[in-house]
């Protein structure tokens, strides 16, 4: 039971970490987006 609750939370923080890489590279591309915009 313990290491299967430990197993999930890694996966939850694992996706996390994937949400918030995701987040960045969009948030580049805006940037990107309006510096050739100018």
């Amino acid at each position: 039971m313990m290491q299967k609750n430990k197993h999930s939370v890694e996966i939850e923080t694992e996706y996390l970490q994937i949400g918030i890489v995701n987040n960045v590279l969009l948030i580049f591309n805006f940037m990107g987006d309006n510096l050739n915009d100018n």
